[in-house]
């Protein structure tokens, strides 16, 4: 019989970081479902380091395995969950008239786990007084960065009718 510390480990039940998918782990520390999305999460972070994307987290001790915006500290992070949980938070900074014309481009946003390219998972949304990013992290999960900035110009992004 293998003696160790894992000898009656049980398989708890996880949520993946990277792709969302229920997996059966060994350890109550793991974050991965497959060695294939540890080397996504891997090279995300190693891509943000190598001076790949403009990182807005310098600086910062990030947790293991998150996925940071391109523009966005993660202090900025006001949410994460489903899309819909998404469309009720939106409603707290953009008029639904908004919403529903920046759905559009929601629906053309692919998760960055599958294109680990900022540019084609996220939408950047502008209003009077916010400037927010929604990035989509994998197939069931989006994230909802929000700054609140200030203007002399009354409206600086108008919506257009």
């Amino acid at each position: 019989m293998k003696k160790g510390r894992n000898n009656n480990v049980k398989n708890i039940e996880m949520k993946c970081v990277i792709c969302g998918n229920i997996y059966n782990a060994k350890r109550k520390t793991s974050k991965f479902c497959s060695d294939n999305c540890k080397q996504i999460c891997h090279s995300l972070r190693t891509q943000n380091r190598n001076g790949y994307f403009d990182d807005a987290n310098i600086g910062v001790k990030l947790g293991h395995g998150i996925i940071p915006s391109q523009e966005m500290a993660e202090s900025l992070l006001v949410f994460t969950g489903s899309k819909e949980e998404l469309i009720n938070k939106l409603s707290s900074y953009v008029a639904e008239d908004q919403i529903l014309e920046e759905m559009k481009y929601l629906e053309g946003i692919l998760p960055i786990v599958e294109t680990k390219d900022w540019a084609e998972s996220s939408v950047q949304i502008f209003t009077d007084t916010f400037f927010i990013e929604v990035m989509q992290i994998n197939k069931t999960s989006y994230k909802l960065y929000a700054y609140e900035w200030k203007s002399d110009d009354e409206k600086p992004f108008p919506i257009k009718s």
